[in-house]
């Protein structure tokens, strides 16, 4: 469950407080189980362990889009952008995002 997984995630974090990966698992299960307030939460943890991850952004926009957000995922976007600007995904992103 999503929250054995997230107490997995704290318990791992509290002994690799730099290591973005726990909180990427939980964002994926978190995913998988229609859960993206709490994948907000995960990425949010791993993009601030890891800043220069491309990726992360990009699933952080996904699931702030998912709660509705707009706002913030246009800002996770952008930080997507800057690492990895050729990113095809995060590119099909920003076009969703600028028609809306």
């Amino acid at each position: 469950t999503v929250a054995y997984i997230r107490r997995l995630t704290e318990d791992t974090a509290a002994c690799l407080p730099l290591n973005p990966y726990p909180w990427v698992l939980l964002g994926r299960v978190a995913e998988q189980k229609g859960q993206p307030r709490v994948a907000v939460e995960a990425y949010r943890e791993a993009c601030r362990r890891t800043p220069h991850r491309s990726a992360f952004y990009r699933h952080l926009c996904e699931n702030l889009l998912a709660c509705g957000d707009e706002d913030s995922a246009r800002e996770a976007l952008k930080h997507a952008l800057e690492w990895y600007p050729h990113d095809q995904d995060s590119v099909d992103l920003q076009r969703v995002l600028s028609e809306q």
